[in-house]
């Protein structure tokens, strides 16, 4: 029953993307853009933001499958993983090693609530960079990457297609990246640490799902001013990241800052107007929307290439 509730509880919980204002305003931003900047009937535009080829589609199936037992399978691991208080404290008893604490306490509690707001926002933002940069570049690691990019509809829902390996990765990261900020903050300004914040959201974050951030995984190609893309990655740049288009692959992969992709090189400014295909399009991934293919072939391909080096040293050994 307790894990029933939390996991309907996503849908009104204002930290989670699918919380039911984000939908509800990417809709009516998807519904707007098509009326007032694509010239369509308001009609014609709910019924393509809403269709059922795509919310149903087997890609989209796979999506809300894996949104379920992703959710079981870290609630069994809950207990085993990363503390963010433990991991907080040990950062902050270890500053004491180095420096005097409390260097700023007499700060003016103002500007301390606005530094720790924008300094995690841009230190959460930079490292989900980073690690889908290696997700991207590791090979071993786009093994279970790819399982996203496997998705040929996409819906806000498409952000639980990740494989259980790729989920540990990015709650590793955000557990350190929090804790590290967390700890230095309050070991140099004390209790003045806070942040600013709307129904309990960064207000960054806040800002970022209230104006659509859900259109990223749709069909809706929202494009912003060319100028704005050079700093903000809009919907239509992260769909163009999910492309079969060989020109698209690896860019775009920041998730709010496009700052971070002008710095990497990879940054696709998203043309006026485009027909995207998403998933692989090759034919051995034909099974990808399985459960099979999400969880197991993987590991198993992982598994292979670990072991391609030892069978290597094997075979030269023999020869």
């Amino acid at each position: 029953m307790e894990f029933l509730t939390d996991f309907w509880g996503m849908f009104v919980d204002p930290k989670k993307r699918i919380c039911l204002i984000y939908l509800i305003s990417a809709l009516l931003i998807g519904v707007l853009w098509g009326a007032i900047v694509q010239k369509k009937p308001i009609f014609f535009t709910l019924k393509n933001c809403l269709s059922v080829d795509i919310w149903w589609s087997k890609s989209a199936r796979l999506d809300y499958l894996l949104m379920f037992l992703n959710k079981i399978y870290f609630l069994l691991i809950s207990n085993f993983w990363l503390s963010s208080t433990v991991v907080t404290f040990f950062i902050y008893e270890g500053l004491h090693t180095i420096l005097p604490a409390g260097l700023a306490v007499g700060a003016d509690k103002m500007l301390v609530v606005t530094l720790f707001t924008v300094a995690i926002f841009i230190m959460d933002d930079f490292t989900k960079y980073l690690v889908h940069w290696s997700l991207h570049n590791i090979s071993i690691l786009w093994i279970f990457h790819k399982v996203h990019h496997s998705a040929t509809h996409l819906t806000p829902f498409t952000i639980f297609r990740t494989h259980p390996v790729e989920m540990l990765l990015f709650s590793a990261r955000s557990i350190i990246v929090r804790s590290t900020m967390i700890a230095v903050f309050i070991f140099v300004f004390g209790d003045l640490v806070d942040l600013y914040t709307v129904l309990g959201v960064n207000i960054g974050l806040f800002v970022f799902n209230i104006i659509g951030s859900n259109l990223r995984h749709s069909h809706v190609y929202l494009k912003y001013w060319d100028w704005l893309e050079l700093w903000l990655i809009s919907p239509a740049q992260h769909q163009i990241h999910h492309s079969q288009d060989s020109e698209h692959h690896g860019k775009n992969l920041g998730v709010i800052l496009a700052i971070w992709d002008r710095l990497g090189g990879t940054l696709f400014k998203a043309p006026s107007q485009a027909s995207l295909t998403f998933g692989f399009g090759r034919e051995e991934y034909v099974s990808a929307d399985t459960i099979k293919y999400a969880y197991i072939t993987s590991f198993k391909e992982a598994a292979a290439v670990i072991l391609r080096p030892l069978k290597r040293k094997v075979h030269l050994t023999n020869v």
